[in-house]
């Protein structure tokens, strides 16, 4: 809990360091064989993909992220927003995740 705000906080296997005042955390799992579903919003909820130019751009770019990553695309959508899309990641793309890194530089998983 926040004791200034009294509103719970949800930290490390919960998510992320982040307040949730009707929300229970939730676990994430990221690993082969599994569906993933991710989302994010432009800034301050600006209509970019109303622009046919950048979502053009931005397909083109997710295209080239997919063939980099070794990851497919399930589907997606465009609202004009945010992006909500489903992925399926590869082996390779698991191999080549970037690894988090403390502070003194050494790596850990």
């Amino acid at each position: 809990m926040d004791r200034a705000w009294g509103i719970p906080r949800c930290f490390g296997a919960c998510g992320g360091l982040g307040y949730s005042p009707g929300m229970p955390c939730q676990r994430h799992y990221y690993g082969l064989n599994h569906l993933h579903f991710i989302t994010a919003s432009t800034y301050r909820r600006a209509r970019l993909f109303d622009s046919d130019r950048f979502r053009r751009q931005f397909v083109a770019t997710l295209t080239e992220l997919r063939a980099e990553l070794s990851f497919k695309i399930i589907g997606y959508v465009l609202p004009p927003e945010h992006f909500p899309a489903l992925i399926w990641p590869s082996k390779r793309a698991d191999a080549n995740r970037p690894k988090p890194e403390r502070a003194n530089g050494q790596v850990h998983s």
